[in-house]
């Protein structure tokens, strides 16, 4: 696949998802840790004998991620204004990306690359490194589009993660789904901020939500933290103190602190577990119902 191929395959992917194009190409060409390692990866294949197949796959990967990090595909929907008592809006904005990887996991990743050609063993040596544990760059070359904007987007993750998204039956299912390009973009922007004190917490969440490709990637993602939260962190919460003291009238009918958070990880198991069982016999609109369910 030559450079001339690969431009007609990045313009018939926008043209196809027919939604705006947001260019970064002025700041990712200012970047210097990114300079660098192109610079280095560069020198490597011309100094390194390697096969011409794996240089093909790399080169293209490379291409792939220069051009999401400077053409990012965007969705902006305007809804309605809203107003209650407290405040008020002249109207709300909803922006959806396609984003797989960003200018802080790039550069360590064209890295990895250039350490794993170096050194010349084959490719399971390159999976040994934390971008690449489920990377399946013997098929690189026969993904679609939308198969490779998946794949780079695992870059960004701990092979904690990436294993199981790797290993789940949905989102393997969905990987193969021919409506995976509006996947991608649906799940953007997935998340909102319901309480004015959770904006930092919000803020953290939201750089790891937004790398994620697909809703059933998030649903993993998710299954993650559940299982991490309720093993590690459920302790921390009182069994004794009230999970609010604002409502002090009332304080004899609210639950503990620990109660109410069981309670609200309890709601998500049993919604994660709805999903799932009707993803073995759906064609994937359901999701648009069951996430509702979890993230009203």
């Amino acid at each position: 696949m030559g450079f001339s191929k690969q431009m007609e395959t990045y313009e018939k992917f926008v043209q196809d998802l027919g939604i705006l194009l947001e260019e970064y190409t002025e700041i990712v060409s200012k970047d210097e840790a990114l300079l660098k390692q192109l610079q280095r990866l560069e020198h490597t294949l011309e100094k390194v004998k390697v096969e011409p197949e794996r240089q093909q796959v790399v080169r293209i990967l490379v291409m792939d991620i220069l051009f999401f990090l400077c053409i990012i595909p965007s969705s902006i929907l305007h809804a309605e204004g809203k107003h209650d008592s407290s405040f008020t809006y002249s109207g709300e904005v909803s922006r959806h990306t396609i984003h797989p990887i960003t200018l802080e996991v790039a550069p360590e990743a064209l890295k990895a690359l250039a350490l794993g050609l170096e050194s010349g063993a084959g490719w399971q040596a390159f999976r040994q490194c934390q971008f690449f544990t489920v990377f399946e760059f013997e098929r690189y070359l026969e993904m679609n589009m939308e198969q490779r904007i998946v794949a780079l987007a695992m870059c960004s993750f701990a092979p904690k993660v990436s294993k199981r998204c790797a290993s789940d039956a949905l989102c393997v299912r969905m990987q193969k789904s021919q409506r995976l390009k509006n996947w991608l973009l649906v799940c953007s922007d997935t998340d909102e901020q319901y309480w004015i004190n959770t904006c930092e917490g919000g803020a953290k969440n939201h750089l790891k939500i937004q790398r994620l490709p697909t809703v059933a990637h998030l649903l993993v993602f998710s299954d993650i933290i559940l299982e991490d939260f309720k093993n590690k962190k459920i302790h921390l919460f009182s069994e004794r103190k009230k999970w609010t003291q604002s409502l002090r009238i009332w304080q004899w009918t609210l639950p503990t602190e620990r109660s109410y958070v069981s309670g609200i990880l309890k709601s998500f198991e049993e919604g994660s577990k709805e999903i799932r069982q009707k993803g073995k016999k759906s064609k994937f609109p359901f999701f648009f119902f069951c996430f509702s369910k979890i993230f009203p």
